[in-house]
C-alpha cells in the first residue's frame, strides 16, 4: 500500500463581508485537479467493489458479529464514497482505492476461513467501527508497536487531525505514518497511538466529536488499553480538535497537547454582528470559555510565534486571568505553578511544529501519562451547557440558564468525611461521594446515608437532596437539552412525509431542505442518514432514534401525532407560537423538542442541521448553530429555483422546554 503522508494546514482567514455586517471566509478547497480512473480501472473498481459486497452479503447471512463486519465492510465504503464525489485528488488515489477494495477482500476470506489477522496484527492497522449515529461504518488507525501485550495494559495517545480538503477514507485509510504538525509523532515503542478520521473536516464538532468518543471506545474493546492513561494530541483543526474534546471532557484524558488551533468564533473567524440566537450557540464550541477545565486537566498548549494562531494562546492566558490565574513568562513562553500547564511558543515559526519546544512538549505530556489521570479532591469545573456536564465526581444535571456561564467550585476531604461545593447557575447536581457523609451546597447541609451518588436539585434558591428516583420532569437535561443541531449526535432517522403539503411551498421547502440534508450530511460527514416514510415509524424506532420530521401536520402522520403535546399551533392558515401568529401559507417552523412520543428522545422538525453547505465548505469555525431550539422561516419561491427562506424569528426554550416569556 501506497505511503503518504501530509501536513494538514488552515485556510486563508481573509473574509468577504455579507449583509448584517457579518463576514464568511472563503472555502478551504479541495484540490481542482483530478485523476479519475480509465475505464479499464473503473470496470475493475466495480469489479472488485461486487465481489466485496457478495462476500459481506454472506458474511452476513452467517450471522458474522457486526463489529467484525465493519471492519470489512469499511473497504467497500471508502471505494463507494470516493467515486460517489470524484475523489481522487492525488495520482495515487485509483491504485490507492484498487489497493483498499483488495485489502477489503483478504479480509473478508480471514473472516469466512474464522482467522481475522488484523486483530493480532502490529504497526499501523487499518480499524472502524459502525457508528451509533447513523449506522454507517467509520474507520480509524492503530498504530500497534511489537512489543504490545494484551495482558498488559498500555497507554494510548490520541491524535487528531489538521484540515485538509483532499483527505477523505481511501487517503487516510492508505496513509501509513502519523504527521503532527509538519513533524513525525513521537515514536510509541509501548504504547498503542490511534489516529481518527473524525468524520474528515468538521473540527470534531457534531457527528466528528461523536467519531472521536466512538472511536476511542471501539479501540478500548480490541485493545487492552490504561484508562488512566488515555492522551489527546492534536495540530491545527487538530489542536481545536483537541481544545475543545479536552476542556469539554476534562476526566477523560491523562493529558492533552493543543497545537495551533483556534479556541473561538468571532475572532478567528471574522464574525461580527451576530444575530442573539447565534451569540448564546458559540458558546457550545468557544473552547476559550472553558478554560478553567484545566484546573485537573494536564495541558501542554503550543503555537508558533508567527502563526496566526498564536491570538489563542492568549485568549486561553486572558480567560484564566479571570479565575485569578497567574502565567510567568520565560521568554516566548509561559509557565504558572498554579495549573498544570505549560504554554510554548515557538521563536520565528509559522503554522508548524518548532523542534525544542517539541521536545519541551514531549517531556510534559510523557511525565503526565506516566503519572496518569487522577482522581482529584479538589475539581473547578465550567460549563455553558448540560451537553458537557461531567467532570469526575461532579455531573452539573441542570442549569439556571443555558449558554450563560456556570461553574462549580467541589472540594472533598477524605480525612474528615465533608464534601463541600460552591456553585453558579447550576440547578441540579449529582455528587458521587465515595463513603463521605457530610456535604455542603452554597451553605445548604446534608448528610449522606452511604449511596455512592447523591442528587440535588435547587428550587427558590435552596438546595434540598433528591430522593424521588428517576426524575422525569421536562426539562433541559444532558443530551436532551438542545438546539437542533444536538440531535445529530446520537443515534437519529428521518421521517418522510407520504402525504400532500396543505400549502405547495411549504411541502416543497420541506423536500428540498431533507434531499440537501442527506447529500451534505453523506459528503462532509461522511454517513449515510437513515430514513423511513411517516407511515412505517415503528415503536422501536420511537424508542431508539431522535426522530427528524419533514413536512406539515397534514402531511406527516408522526408530526400529527406529536404536535398537540408541542408549543406550537400549525393548521390549514395560520402558525402560532408563543402568542404570535404567521399565515400558514409562506411560514414554516424549524424546531427541536422532547418528543411527546419519547421524552428520553428528541423531535425535530423541518431541519437537518441549521448550518448549510456554504458554511462546511468554508472554514470549520463556521459549524455552530443558527436556529437555536426553534426558527419560524418566511418562505418565497423566485423563479425557477428552489425555495427560498429568511428567520423571522428564532430563540431558545427555557430550561423547562417552555417558550420564554410564555
Amino acid at each position: 500500500m501506497t505511503r503518504r503522508t501530509w501536513l494538514m494546514i488552515a485556510g486563508s482567514l481573509a473574509g468577504a463581508r455579507l449583509g448584517k455586517g457579518q463576514y464568511v471566509l472563503p472555502p478551504q478547497n479541495p484540490p481542482d485537479t483530478r485523476f479519475p480512473p480509465t475505464p479499464e480501472q473503473a470496470a475493475e473498481i466495480a469489479r472488485k467493489m461486487e465481489q466485496l459486497e457478495e462476500s459481506l452479503t454472506s458474511l452476513k447471512r452467517k450471522n458474522v458479529p457486526d463489529e467484525s463486519l465493519a471492519e470489512v465492510e469499511i473497504f467497500h465504503k471508502a471505494a463507494e464514497w470516493i467515486g460517489r464525489y470524484r475523489e481522487y485528488f492525488t495520482k495515487n488515489s485509483v491504485a490507492q482505492t484498487i489497493a483498499l477494495l483488495d485489502t477489503g477482500i483478504a479480509r473478508a476470506g480471514e473472516l469466512e476461513a474464522g482467522k481475522p489477522s488484523w486483530l493480532t496484527a502490529t504497526g499501523p492497522v487499518i480499524r472502524a467501527y459502525r457508528s451509533r449515529v447513523d449506522g454507517s461504518v467509520q474507520p480509524y488507525i492503530a498504530y500497534v508497536p511489537a512489543s504490545y501485550d494484551r495482558s498488559r495494559p498500555v497507554r494510548m495517545d490520541v491524535f487528531l487531525h489538521g484540515t485538509n480538503r483532499g483527505m477523505v477514507e481511501v487517503q487516510f485509510m492508505s496513509h501509513t505514518a502519523i504527521t503532527y504538525g509538519g513533524m513525525p509523532a513521537p515514536p510509541a515503542p509501548d504504547y498503542i497511538q490511534l489516529e481518527l478520521l473524525g468524520r474528515t473536516n468538521c473540527a470534531y464538532r457534531w457527528a466528528g466529536e461523536a467519531d472521536v468518543l466512538e472511536a476511542i471506545e471501539a479501540a478500548k474493546r480490541s485493545y487492552a488499553i490504561d484508562e488512566n492513561r488515555v492522551l489527546l494530541r492534536g495540530f491545527s483543526m487538530g489542536g481545536s480538535g483537541t481544545w475543545h474534546l479536552g476542556l469539554h471532557h476534562p476526566d477523560h484524558w491523562a493529558a492533552i497537547e493543543p497545537g495551533a488551533g483556534f479556541n473561538d468564533t468571532i475572532r478567528y473567524g471574522h464574525f461580527s454582528n451576530l444575530p442573539p440566537q447565534d451569540l448564546k450557540s458559540i458558546h457550545i464550541y468557544d473552547a476559550r470559555d472553558y478554560s478553567l477545565n484545566v484546573f485537573q486537566l494536564p495541558t501542554a498548549a503550543y503555537t508558533g510565534e508567527i502563526d496566526a494562531q498564536k491570538q489563542n494562546l492568549d485568549n486561553f492566558r486572558e480567560e484564566l486571568a479571570k479565575s485569578g490565574f497567574t502565567f510567568k513568562p520565560e521568554g516566548l513562553n509561559f509557565s504558572t505553578t498554579e495549573l498544570p500547564v505549560t504554554i510554548l511558543v515557538g521563536p520565528k515559526t509559522p503554522h508548524r511544529w518548532e523542534a525544542e519546544s517539541k521536545k519541551r512538549s514531549d517531556l510534559f505530556i510523557n511525565a503526565a501519562a506516566k503519572k496518569g489521570r487522577t482522581d482529584p479532591d479538589h475539581i473547578r469545573f465550567v460549563t455553558y451547557t448540560t451537553r458537557y456536564n461531567r467532570c469526575f465526581w461532579v455531573t452539573v444535571d441542570g442549569l439556571d440558564q443555558h449558554y450563560q456561564r456556570a461553574e462549580v467550585d467541589a472540594r472533598r476531604s477524605p480525612s474528615d468525611g465533608t464534601i463541600e461545593v460552591k456553585t453558579t447557575n447550576v440547578s441540579a447536581l449529582a455528587l458521587k461521594n465515595g463513603g463521605l457523609k457530610k456535604i455542603s451546597i452554597d451553605g445548604h447541609s446534608f448528610t449522606s446515608s452511604g449511596q455512592s451518588e447523591m442528587q440535588f436539585v435547587k428550587r427558590g434558591g435552596a438546595w434540598r437532596e433528591s430522593k424521588e428516583g428517576a426524575d422525569n420532569s421536562l426539562r433541559k437535561r444532558h443530551g436532551l437539552q438542545g438546539p437542533i443541531d444536538d440531535a445529530f449526535m446520537d443515534s437519529f432517522l428521518c421521517v418522510r412525509p407520504t402525504g400532500q403539503a396543505v400549502h405547495d411551498l411549504v411541502g416543497r421547502y420541506a423536500q428540498e431542505t431533507l434531499d440537501a440534508f442527506i447529500e451534505d450530511f453523506s459528503k462532509f460527514f461522511r454517513g449515510q442518514v437513515r430514513i423511513k416514510d411517516d407511515t412505517a415509524i415503528t415503536s422501536s424506532d420511537i424508542a431508539d432514534h431522535h426522530l427528524i420530521v419533514f413536512g406539515d401536520p397534514q402531511s406527516n402522520q408522526v408530526m400529527a401525532r406529536a404536535l398537540p403535546q408541542l408549543p406550537l399551533r400549525w393548521d390549514a392558515r395560520e402558525l402560532s407560537l408563543g402568542g404570535k401568529m404567521y399565515d400558514s401559507p409562506r411560514h414554516i417552523i424549524a424546531m427541536v423538542h422532547p418528543n411527546p412520543l419519547n421524552p428520553r428522545r428528541y423531535i425535530v422538525l423541518n431541519s437537518g442541521h441549521s448550518f448549510h453547505r456554504n458554511e462546511m465548505a468554508a472554514t470549520n469555525a463556521s459549524l455552530f448553530p443558527r436556529f437555536g431550539d426553534y426558527a419560524v422561516l418566511q418562505l418565497r419561491q423566485p423563479v425557477d429555483r428552489k425555495v427560498e427562506s429568511e428567520i423571522v424569528t428564532a430563540d431558545y426554550f427555557d430550561e423547562e422546554w417552555k417558550l420564554p416569556h410564555a
